[in-house]
């Protein structure tokens, strides 16, 4: 770019002593820029370590996004992709994993994170290396007794979530049970044993 403009441009007190820093020249253009704007951001002066001398300034470089927003995982393998993450637009980009994959989080089923509620902060679940695998506290249901020997898919097999005991245990429910007897397990049962529960109503009709 500096080859298309006038010498007295940059010379214009002579052509002794003159500035070789881009800054010393370009400081209106570092001032007035907007997307990203370097002065909110307190950007470097040393244009050079981001911009080359093309015209526009384009294209341009981050190599200090770590200082602002590390890189790591699947994201560094999107690094030189800008666009992926910013659409165009440098300022407040978001520094959450949900600001960024709110989309996502809404639109999962397995398992529903917006219907159930699921926290906003990715990572206590996920990495940023990949979605999955994930890890669960399971805060929701506390584990105990024999399901923390459970693999998930055991009781959460498509195509949906079992949000009772029946849900799953209903072969275990219709041996021992009648019809229109309570369905709510664990006010006689826990989760060691079935065999332990106590209860106050008859076991199933002998036929």
């Amino acid at each position: 770019a500096h080859q298309a403009v006038d010498c007295t441009s940059c010379h214009e007190s002579g052509y002794t002593g003159t500035t070789t820093i881009c800054y010393d020249c370009h400081q209106p253009d570092y001032e007035q820029s907007a997307n990203p704007n370097h002065q909110a951001l307190s950007l470097p002066t040393d244009c050079e370590s981001c911009h080359t001398t093309n015209p526009d300034w384009q294209p341009a470089s981050f190599p200090i996004h770590n200082q602002y927003y590390e890189l790591i995982g699947a994201h560094a393998s999107i690094s030189e992709n800008c666009n992926d993450c910013h659409n165009g637009e440098y300022n407040n980009t978001p520094n959450t994993c949900f600001g960024c994959h709110e989309s996502e989080y809404n639109s999962v089923n397995d398992p529903p994170h917006q219907l159930l509620n699921f926290s906003h902060d990715c990572l206590e679940c996920h990495t940023q290396n990949n979605w999955e695998p994930a890890n669960f506290d399971h805060n929701f249901y506390p584990l105990s007794g024999n399901h923390t020997e459970l693999n998930c898919n055991e009781c959460h097999s498509q195509p949906a979530y079992q949000q009772q005991c029946i849900s799953c245990h209903l072969e275990d429910f219709l041996e021992e049970h009648d019809p229109g007897d309570p369905e709510d397990c664990w006010s006689c049962h826990t989760t060691f044993n079935w065999d332990d529960g106590t209860g106050g109503f008859k076991i199933k009709t002998a036929e």
